[in-house]
């Protein structure tokens, strides 16, 4: 387990950085129910899924012994790993158009909520607050015994930052401060025999 913190201003400074190993750890799994159903009609598939993950209370991952800063001297900290998970649902669905017996086309759109807590005063094991959307699209070929399957996926999300934005804000109203995240991915797979 690891802690870093450092900041130097004009009346003041400070510096706490601590590494402690060989701690034991624990973690709470959520809950979680999921499903999915597929239907045929002529050349198309479709399949829907979903998947509901229960909250987690907050609790301890790790902790460690208590330790002193190095500056300013006679602060101690404490070292420890907090989680804690709100409930979730997501879901997904899938497009699969049969052109011919050897070709065969997907689409397919899922999203990935973030389970991060909306009021949360610590999570550190879950960073990230962005709700992901996720595009894929691809085709599978077969050439004799051999199966070929190329795709692309493209994932985006963005959800505002209202504490930082209204710490840079100061009297202009019209800033704005983010989470954005983007994923581009190429998809490939050979299966023979």
């Amino acid at each position: 387990l690891f802690f870093n913190e450092s900041f130097v201003s004009s009346d003041s400074s400070s510096l706490a950085a601590n590494s402690q190993d060989g701690l034991k750890a624990r973690y709470n799994s959520p809950v979680s129910i999921g499903g999915g159903i597929g239907y045929k009609f002529g050349n198309f598939h479709t399949h829907l899924s979903g998947e509901w993950y229960g909250a987690v209370s907050q609790y301890e991952v790790m902790r460690g012994a208590d330790w002193e800063v190095q500056q300013p001297a006679g602060n101690t900290r404490e070292l420890v790993s907090i989680q804690e998970q709100r409930s979730v649902f997501n879901w997904g669905i899938g497009l699969e158009y049969e052109v011919k017996q050897s070709l065969r086309t997907y689409l397919s759109y899922f999203i990935d909520n973030s389970v991060r807590p909306d009021v949360s005063k610590r999570a550190d094991l879950t960073v990230s607050p962005i709700n992901i959307n996720n595009l894929n699209i691809g085709t599978d070929v077969q050439i004799k015994q051999v199966k070929l399957d190329i795709g692309l996926g493209y994932s985006w999300g963005k959800e505002p930052d209202e504490e930082l934005s209204e710490l840079i804000r100061g009297a202009d109203g019209d800033i704005e401060v983010s989470y954005l995240y983007r994923s581009f991915r190429l998809l490939f797979g050979i299966e023979i025999g």
